[in-house]
């Protein structure tokens, strides 16, 4: 069972803020093959994290993006996968 974080709910106050967020994780991706949902969080100043989220999170962020909602910018992030 996929745990649920809540990852459609983040928003940031600028679309450039989100868009380095996720020019981040890919990098990440490309030098370590993945990135967790605690590297995520951390990267969007959340201090929520715990155990399970780096045992989750994406190997590819290809068709990840960032869209305008009347709160900020939120993240279209593909499905999670588990690492462990």
């Amino acid at each position: 069972m996929t745990p649920n974080f809540y990852l459609s709910q983040i928003v940031v106050a600028k679309r450039e803020e989100a868009e380095e967020v996720i020019e981040v994780l890919r990098r990440l991706i490309n030098t370590h093959k993945l990135v967790t949902i605690n590297q995520f969080y951390e990267l969007v100043n959340l201090r929520e994290g715990d155990f399970l989220g780096d045992e989750w999170g994406w190997s590819d962020l290809r068709t990840a993006s960032v869209r305008e909602t009347q709160d900020g910018y939120r993240f279209d992030l593909p499905p999670i996968e588990h690492f462990k």
